[in-house]
């Protein structure tokens, strides 16, 4: 049986042993990219708006996603509704929520046990922001309601919006 080692390092090469500080500095910036790029993955769910009376990308169109399925361990966590809230990019994107409280959605969705099928609704605001471009609009808000399985990784809604229409499918 193997004694066990009294000294730091005492199972090093001289060689190696020199190289511990450099070792260790080395796994501690990977780590911290690790965390850098897992702050930079976008939201369980994004969208894309395009709009189709002019084809370019809907930028600055205030969006609302909802949880709609409940849950009795978000209810009193959340304290009412759980939106979060974010306005599109200039691409017509929405890569992460803001919500009121601290929960992400991340959070909300790691509430629920796998498997398990969620409502969520999109609501985007596409009566004002076509006002605000002098586009008389048809509709006030459109708004797209999806299952989410909380087994999926993620899940992409694009929309594409004019002033009397508008579509969209599961996107990847």
């Amino acid at each position: 049986m193997a004694e066990p080692c009294s000294e730091p390092c005492s199972g090093l090469l001289p060689t190696q042993a020199s190289q511990l500080p450099f070792l260790l500095l080395r796994l501690f910036q990977l780590c911290l990219n690790v965390a850098r790029f897992q702050k930079m993955a976008p939201s369980p769910i994004t969208c894309h708006v395009l709009n189709t009376l002019s084809g370019t990308p809907a930028s600055e169109l205030e969006a609302v996603l909802t949880l709609l399925s409940s849950n009795p361990a978000l209810d009193e966590a959340a304290q009412g509704a759980i939106d979060f809230h974010a306005v599109t990019d200039q691409d017509g994107r929405v890569k992460e929520w803001k919500a009121k409280t601290d929960l992400s959605v991340e959070d909300v969705m790691s509430k629920f046990s796998l498997g398990d099928r969620m409502v969520w609704s999109i609501r985007f605001s596409v009566g004002t922001w076509y006002e605000a471009r002098n586009v008389e609009s048809f509709f006030p808000e459109v708004e797209v309601k999806f299952y989410v399985n909380n087994e999926a990784r993620h899940y992409h809604v694009p929309v594409l919006v004019g002033p009397w229409t508008y579509t969209t499918y599961r996107g990847s």
